[in-house]
């Protein structure tokens, strides 16, 4: 049983989209339920009201912000996530179908993949990328499970694995620091020392900065530093589309 979470239509094109999106349901056999988001009632709330009226599947209608929401109340939960772009979405990319006519095929296929997902400060959830960033360079310091590392930089962009890339590793986060110049880790604590390029991966890490940070996620300010991030492994059942491949 399919439940549809829609973000309101922005404008007429979005209307139109909507209205094609669910006239498409019913002839391709994925026919439920089809609620519009309202300021009244929390996301959390919608998934676990229609989670307790017995729909297996929950989708998002709409960009990844939703469909992050969306995941962050189904993990663990014998649950299974779909998304309907409206617009743009690298989610949808990734999972095989970048428009909605290829969605709703991938929804009436119904192959599905666990995916891990990142929470920052158990409070925020994320299926693939957030920012921490400062307007210029600052001291970052991670404390992490095995070893602690700091970088003067002013931007750390926090990586979740998709499963389609063969440099994921599952159930670690990437700490990575994009810049042309020669920036690099400082290690110290548990570890070997040395520095590190770029890239760090830990499952989770406390995160201090010298300014205050902000915590970016679908380019929306969540929190700011310090933060706590962490990767809960293998806990999002996803639907793919039927030729994606996970690693």
């Amino acid at each position: 049983m399919y439940y549809y979470i829609a973000e309101p239509p922005e404008n007429k094109q979005d209307q139109n989209t909507l209205n094609s999106i669910r006239s498409s349901l019913v002839p391709e056999g994925i026919a439920g339920e089809f609620v519009f988001i309202n300021p009244s009632e929390s996301i959390e709330t919608m998934v676990n009201n229609a989670i307790k009226q017995g729909f297996s599947t929950i989708v998002a209608v709409g960009n990844d912000m939703l469909a992050d929401s969306i995941a962050g109340s189904v993990y663990d939960q014998h649950v299974a996530l779909g998304l309907i772009p409206l617009r743009t979405s690298t989610l949808a990319v990734s999972l095989g179908y970048e428009s909605w006519q290829k969605a709703i095929l991938a929804l009436k296929h119904r192959k599905l993949a666990l995916f891990d997902l990142g929470a920052i400060n158990d409070e925020y959830y994320f299926l693939q990328n957030a920012v921490i960033s400062t307007d210029k360079n600052a001291q970052y310091l991670l404390h992490m499970s095995r070893f602690n590392a700091s970088i003067a930089t002013n931007q750390i962009i926090l990586q979740m694995p998709t499963g389609v890339s063969p440099f994921d590793i599952p159930g670690v986060i990437n700490f990575v620091v994009e810049s042309k110049s020669n920036r690099k880790w400082s290690l110290f604590g548990n570890s070997k020392g040395g520095e590190i390029e770029t890239l760090l991966r830990s499952e989770q890490s406390a995160i201090q900065c010298s300014e205050s940070a902000s915590v970016i996620l679908n380019g929306k300010t969540i929190s700011h530093t310090p933060v706590s991030v962490e990767i809960i492994p293998q806990s999002v059942r996803i639907i793919v589309a039927r030729q994606i491949r996970m690693a």
